[in-house]
C-alpha cells in the first residue's frame, strides 16, 4: 500500500523511540520476476474525450503454445493461456512467466484468449512494488518483450525497448542506478518502490486478417534483482516482509487504518483512520457500497441497450458505464413479408415480363408505416387487350400497351346521340384512330373531330387539347401536350394539312410552319406579301451562303439562287448566294 503523509508523521513518532535496526554485515538481496500477481492498467477516453487510467486487475501468464516459451506449461494455477501460435519463441526466464492483460467487462474481467480480436497496436501498462530498509544500491533488470516495452522505476524512464518482429525474443540487460530508488526517509520505515513496464503489440502480420493473438500474439517477461545494505531486514510475524500492511479493527463496513511491517520485524501502528469506502451514484441517485451491482431497469414498453449491470468499485466509480433505455422501433411491413427498420427503403421488384408502374419505391417511417403507396408490377399487354380496370371507384393500370397505341375506354357512336364509353380501358380505341375521317366527336377514339367551327376543318381525328403525345397526328398546335404541332402548313387553297406533334417548339429553316413563332428565325413565309411557302425563312436579310430562302430580300448578300416557280406558279424555296 502507499503510505500517506499523515501515517508517514504518525509512524515517525513511533519509530523514533520504539525502533532500533541492528546492523548486518549482508545486504538484503530482493529478486522481483513478472507473473500473475502483476496489476494491469489501460488508459481509456471517458465520457468527454479525456484520457483516463482503468484497473483491470491482475496480469495472466500467457504461452505461443504449449512447448513455447520452454517453461510452458507452468505449474501455476490457472494455467496460462496458450495462443495458439504455429511457431517456436519468446526466451526463457526462471523463476519468471510470460504475462498479458485481460479484458474489462460488466461482470469484472474475461481472459484474453488466441481467439480475442484487437491484436494490433494493444497497450496495456503492468505495474509491480518492492520495499527497501537500507540505503540502495545499484540494481539489474532483465526484459524481453513481444513486441515493445517501456520500463520505468518510481517514474524514472529507464529504457525503451524497441524489438523487430524478427527478434522480439532478444533479453535486454540493464543496470538500474541506485538514485532511480526510494531511499528510507524515517528510520524504520521502509521505502516503497514501484516498477511499471508498458508493452505495446505491433500491427498484424499479413497473415493475420483476423486481428486476433493466435497470429499476432503479445506479452512480456521481466526478472529485476535490487538490494540494499548492508543489512537484512527480519521479517514481522505472518513472515511479511517489512512494507507489508495487515488491516486495523475497524467498525463493520469501514477500511482504511492499518499495521505496517517496518524493517526491525514489527508491526506498528494502527495508521490511518477507519472510514467507509467511498460509494457510487446510481442513475437514480440510490448510493451503492463497493463490490454491489446496480441493473438497467427500463420502463414498461422499453428495451435495454447495451451493459445491463456494472459493479461499483473501491475507490467509487463503476467499473463500466451502464447501458441504455430505449423505446423499440417500429417496423415496417414489406410486400413479401420481409420486416423493414426505420428509415431503411423497400424497392418495388417485378417478375419477368412485368414493369413496376408508379412509385418504385418507398422508405419505412418510425411509426411503422411507409410514407408512399408502393406502385404495382403490371404485365405487358397487346393491342385490344384491358391496360386500367375500374376497382372500387379508381382507375387502376393493370397492364402496359405497345409502344404508339394508347391507353384509353372504347366509345360506342351510334347514328345519332353523343355515344358512350367503357369503364375499363384498353389498348387502342375500336373506332377510328388519329387520322381517320370523321363527322362527329363521337367517331373518334380520342373523343375529338377536326370538323366544325373554330377548328382546321380538316374532317380527322385529332388529339384532345393537350392530350397529343410526341409524334401524334395534330392539326393545331393546341392539341399537342408539348405545345407544338411540327409541320402543319395550310396550302394556298387555305386548306390545313397535319402536322405531328414535336418535342422540339421552333422549327429549323425549311420546315413547315402556320404562324411566325413557329419558328427559330421568328419567321413563317405566308400570308399577304410573301411567297407563301409556309415554310420557315430567314429573317430581313440574316440569311448566310447555304440557308433557304424564299425572296433575295431574305439574304445578307441579297441573292437566292435557284429560287423559282413551279407550273401552279407556286414559289419553290432556293439558297442564299
Amino acid at each position: 500500500m502507499k503510505l500517506t503523509g499523515t501515517m508517514a508523521a504518525l509512524l515517525l513518532v513511533v519509530l523514533l523511540f520504539a525502533l532500533a535496526i541492528p546492523e548486518v554485515g549482508q545486504a538484503e538481496t530482493i529478486k522481483i520476476v513478472s507473473g500473475p500477481d502483476w496489476k494491469v492498467t489501460v488508459t481509456v477516453p471517458d465520457s468527454n474525450g479525456n484520457p483516463v487510467e482503468k484497473d483491470l486487475g491482475n496480469a495472466q501468464d500467457v504461452c505461443l503454445n504449449a512447448t513455447a516459451p520452454s517453461n510452458c506449461p507452468v505449474t501455476a494455477m490457472p494455467p496460462p493461456v496458450q495462443y495458439g501460435y504455429p511457431y517456436p519463441g519468446w526466451v526463457t526466464l526462471l523463476g519468471a512467466t510470460w504475462i498479458w492483460a485481460t479484458i474489462s467487462t460488466a461482470g469484472g474481467t474475461t481472459p484474453i484468449t488466441g481467439t480475442t480480436s484487437g491484436a494490433a497496436g494493444a497497450k496495456f501498462t503492468f505495474e509491480t512494488e518492492f520495499y527497501l530498509c537500507g540505503t540502495p544500491q545499484d540494481g539489474e533488470i532483465s526484459v524481453a518483450a513481444d513486441d515493445s516495452a517501456e520500463v520505468t522505476i518510481n517514474g524514472h524512464s529507464l529504457v525503451v525497448q524497441d524489438i523487430t518482429k524478427d527478434n522480439h525474443s532478444h533479453l535486454a540487460h540493464l543496470t538500474v542506478p541506485a538514485s532511480m530508488f526510494n531511499s528510507p526517509q524515517l528510520p524504520g520505515l521502509p521505502s516503497q518502490n514501484k516498477i511499471q513496464v508498458t508493452v505495446k503489440n505491433w500491427d498484424d502480420p499479413a497473415d493475420c486478417g483476423s486481428d486476433q493473438y493466435h497470429c499476432n500474439p503479445a506479452g512480456f517477461v521481466f526478472e529485476g534483482t535490487f538490494s540494499d545494505g548492508p543489512q537484512v531486514p527480519p521479517q514481522c510475524p505472518g513472515m511479511k516482509n517489512p512494507g507489508a500492511t495487515k488491516p486495523a479493527a475497524c467498525p463493520d463496513g469501514e477500511t482504511g487504518s492499518v499495521y505496517v511491517c517496518a524493517c526491525n520485524g514489527n508491526w506498528v501502528g494502527p495508521f490511518g483512520a477507519c472510514q467507509k469506502p467511498p460509494q457510487c451514484t446510481g442513475t437514480d441517485g440510490t448510493k451503492y457500497d463497493p463490490g454491489a451491482p446496480e441493473s438497467l431497469v427500463c420502463k414498461n414498453g422499453q428495451m435495454a441497450v447495451g451493459v445491463t449491470s456494472h459493479k461499483c468499485q473501491t475507490d467509487g466509480t463503476w467499473d463500466v458505464p451502464l447501458g441504455k433505455c430505449q423505446t423499440p422501433t417500429m417496423q415496417c411491413t414489406g410486400a413479401d413479408g420481409s420486416k423493414y427498420d426505420p428509415g431503411a427503403s423497400e424497392p418495388l421488384v417485378c417478375k419477368n415480363g412485368q414493369t413496376g408502374v408508379g412509385v418504385t419505391s418507398h422508405k419505412c417511417q418510425t411509426n411503422g408505416t411507409w410514407d408512399v403507396p408502393l406502385g404495382n408490377c403490371v404485365a405487358s399487354v397487346g393491342p385490344g387487350g384491358v391496360c386500367e380496370q375500374l376497382i372500387n371507384g379508381e382507375l387502376v393500370q393493370v397492364g402496359i400497351c405497345p409502344t404508339g397505341i394508347d391507353c384509353a375506354p372504347r366509345v360506342s357512336c351510334p347514328a345519332h346521340g353523343t355515344g358512350s364509353r367503357t369503364a375499363d380501358s384498353y389498348c387502342g380505341p375500336l373506332s377510328p384512330q388519329l387520322g381517320q375521317h370523321c363527322t362527329t366527336n363521337c367517331d373518334c377514339g380520342s373523343g375529338w373531330c377536326d370538323s366544325g367551327d373554330g377548328t382546321s376543318k380538316t374532317g380527322l381525328c385529332m388529339p384532345k387539347p393537350g392530350t397529343g403525345n410526341i409524334n401524334d397526328l395534330c392539326s393545331d398546335n393546341k392539341q399537342c401536350a408539348s405545345g407544338r404541332c411540327g409541320d402543319l402548313f395550310q396550302d394556298l387553297s387555305s386548306n390545313w394539312h397535319p402536322g405531328h406533334c414535336s418535342s422540339v417548339l421552333k422549327s429549323p429553316l425549311h420546315d413547315y410552319c402556320s404562324v411566325n413563332s413557329d419558328c427559330i428565325s421568328n419567321n413563317c413565309d405566308r400570308g399577304d406579301g410573301t411567297s407563301k411557302t409556309s415554310r420557315c425563312m430567314p429573317w430581313g436579310p440574316t440569311g448566310k451562303t447555304g440557308d433557304w430562302c424564299s425572296n433575295n430580300n431574305q439574304c445578307s448578300k441579297g441573292v437566292c439562287m435557284g429560287l423559282q416557280q413551279d407550273a401552279n406558279k407556286n414559289w419553290l424555296p432556293g439558297h442564299c448566294n
